[in-house]
Formats: structure tokens, C-alpha cells, sequence
């Protein structure tokens, strides 16, 4: 006697690609996914910025877009905190000025919503929960409205 399915499988976007991956057709109902960033269409749209900058630098590398619009969203909120405190060189300073500028930042990230606090060390702090969709761009459709973790 074959086993019963489980009802609801979630897995992390961030160790599993559902666009890169079969789901086998049985599981394809039950398979939800948790996604920290912006949603695949939307973020091709947050990427463009910072894709072209780096293109026309010539140091994008292929298939590395998300891991290097954060470091460039990084280095541009790092380099603004250093312009900012101009000279009181002061590691709580430093980190102050970065948790003012984090939700006001007018250069993008991958993330919805993002912001830093005293003892944050996580700049994003949410999801949302998604289903498979091999229509839509990147496999994904939300089934969620953006789900922050609770800070208490």
C-alpha cells in the first residue's frame, strides 16, 4: 500500500529553486514555499538598478545578480554612514547612523521591507508563503501578504 502524502510541505526558496526543480505532480498541491525577498517578478524590476551599474562596470557575474545587489545595497548604505559621520569614527556611531538610514534608503534591495534597530543583526525580517506556478515568472505566486516575524 503506497503512503499517504503529507498535507502541507513548506520549503525555503533559498535551499530549494521551484523554478529549477521538478515537483513531482502528487506534492504539487501540498508544496509551499517560504520566500525572504521580493517576489520574482518584482524583484527583476529592483534588480535593474543595480544589474546595470554593475554591467556597466563590467563585474556582474551571471547567475550571482541577488548576492550582488546585496553587497552593493551593503557597501552604498555603508559608504553613506561613513559620509555621513564625517570623521567621529566611532563603531556605535557607525551602526546608529546604518539603523537611521536602513528603511529610508532611496537605492533598492531584493527585500519588501527592510530596517535595523539597537541588537538587530537582520536586516530583513520576514517571508512571504508561495505556491508553484510554472506560469508565472520565476515559478512563484504568492499565497501570502508579506509575513514579518514578531520582534518580542
Amino acid at each position: 500500500r503506497a503512503a499517504t502524502p503529507p498535507r502541507r510541505v513548506y520549503l525555503s526558496t533559498t535551499l530549494f529553486d521551484p523554478a529549477g526543480s521538478e515537483i513531482p505532480e502528487v506534492l504539487r498541491d501540498r508544496v509551499l514555499f517560504v520566500h525572504p525577498a521580493a517576489l520574482p517578478a518584482r524583484e527583476r524590476r529592483l534588480l535593474a538598478r543595480s544589474n546595470g551599474w554593475l554591467r556597466v562596470n563590467r563585474i556582474a557575474v551571471p547567475g550571482a545578480a541577488r548576492i550582488q545587489a546585496d553587497a552593493l545595497f551593503t557597501l552604498k548604505l555603508a559608504g553613506e554612514a561613513v559620509r555621513m559621520i564625517r570623521g567621529y569614527f566611532n563603531q556605535e556611531y557607525f551602526l546608529e547612523r546604518i539603523e537611521h538610514m536602513a528603511e529610508s534608503a532611496t537605492f533598492t534591495s531584493v527585500y519588501p521591507s527592510v530596517g535595523l534597530g539597537p541588537g538587530q543583526r537582520f536586516l530583513s525580517k520576514g517571508a512571504y508563503i508561495a505556491r508553484y506556478d510554472p506560469g508565472r515568472p520565476g515559478g512563484l505566486v504568492a499565497v501570502s501578504d508579506w509575513v514579518a516575524a514578531d520582534a518580542r
